[in-house]
């Protein structure tokens, strides 16, 4: 893609993925790979807080650019380029008395804008524009996300833009985009997926073979890393740095890493946070439908979460619904009907270890006693692990 837009043939690269999978580090490598072949960089990111901002990835992106002019100088190439964005940039604030980018007809007008500033950005040199973490943009940015890719390939520019697919709802207005980009055919999605376990063993191999170029990882170590991280690379890391942290895995000059008998990994805070933040978001309901799901372990039968919650089946349903939303349970589709899974592993860690003990007593009471009490179906309702 970089090779055909320093040849004229514009792309529009979408990267997505869920988080800590690696897209950001994949993208800081393209930026490499593009400055070396002599590439205009701006890198832009869209902020939690960003989500009724317009453009602003887009701005932010083109003050990264330009931040080694001084202030007045970029005034200046902004009203020479598109005096029209002066309401977007202080910088250029006496150009234009507009400050209504809400209306339909003004952001067309700052749409075009914008792109005859990128199309001016690469007439000297090809342009790599980066648009982060686009499922906090805001309907402004994602129109002019489309609007640039219908019109990048008459430019000498790399579009390309990042976004967390865990993060996406059916409703959510980038699934819509997206699926409108499916029709058109005006950009490229590529899915950063996890990784497997022999890749997981070569990341961990790698981490520590910056301290011991000779150092070998056993495949305990390798599976033990492997079940908590479920192949996601930031987790992996994370584990990794937690271990050395508080001495499971230790470097001995002359022996090399050598490592304390793993029984249990601890979950980093980092990892927690994120974590939380997603569970944060649900309901109280659907909250509560995964501490019981937790208590039950990975995997859980439908049918056994309605008797240990003592819920409507369709109450269930809707509650399980949004939990699969959120991205934070998955239907297993090899299985029989009815049975569910946590996302991650951890996930399932963190919901389990944040009960306080007495609801987490009466939650194994519950289950405990719902088997009991029907010995002949207890294997039919607790999915296998």
């Amino acid at each position: 893609h970089l090779a055909a837009a320093s040849a004229g043939q514009g792309r529009a690269v979408l990267l997505s993925g869920e988080a800590g999978v690696g897209k950001s580090v994949l993208v800081r490598e393209v930026e490499r790979m593009a400055s070396e072949r002599g590439f205009r960089l701006l890198s832009g990111v869209t902020l939690e807080s960003d989500t009724g901002v317009p453009y602003a990835p887009f701005v932010s992106a083109v003050r990264w650019g330009l931040r080694d002019l001084p202030r007045d100088e970029v005034g200046r190439v902004l009203t020479r380029v598109a005096p029209e964005l002066a309401q977007l940039f202080p910088e250029a604030a006496r150009s234009s008395g507009r400050t209504d980018p809400a209306s339909a007809v003004e952001r067309t007008r700052l749409s075009v804008a914008l792109q005859w500033l990128f199309a001016a950005l690469a007439k000297d040199a090809p342009l790599l524009l980066v648009v982060e973490d686009l499922h906090w943009a805001d309907e402004a940015s994602l129109a002019l996300l489309h609007f640039l890719a219908r019109e990048v390939g008459a430019a000498r520019m790399l579009l390309l833009g990042t976004y967390r697919s865990d993060d996406l709802q059916q409703r959510h207005p980038l699934s819509r985009l997206l699926a409108t980009f499916q029709r058109e055919r005006c950009a490229t999605e590529i899915a950063v997926r996890r990784l497997t376990a022999s890749e997981v063993a070569q990341l961990i191999h790698e981490t520590l073979a910056a301290a011991d170029p000779g150092v070998r990882i056993g495949s305990d170590f390798r599976d033990a890393i492997f079940a908590r991280s479920d192949g996601n690379p930031f987790f992996t890391e994370e584990l990794l740095r937690s271990l050395v942290e508080t001495g499971g895995i230790f470097y001995a000059q002359g022996s090399g890493w050598g490592q304390k008998p793993i029984n249990e990994l601890a979950i980093p805070g980092s990892i927690r946070d994120i974590i939380r933040a997603r569970i944060e978001r649900l309901p109280d309901e659907a909250r509560a439908l995964l501490s019981a799901a937790a208590v039950v372990g990975q995997r859980v039968a439908f049918d056994l979460l309605c008797a240990v919650t003592e819920t409507d089946e369709l109450v269930l349903a809707r509650q399980l619904q949004i939990c699969i939303d959120e991205q934070l349970v998955v239907e297993v589709a090899d299985a029989r009907e009815g049975v569910y899974a946590f996302r991650h592993a951890l996930t399932r860690d963190v919901v389990y270890e944040d009960l306080i003990l007495p609801v987490r007593r009466r939650l194994h009471l519950r289950i405990a006693q719902h088997l009991a009490a029907a010995p002949d179906t207890a294997a039919a309702l607790v999915a296998p692990h």
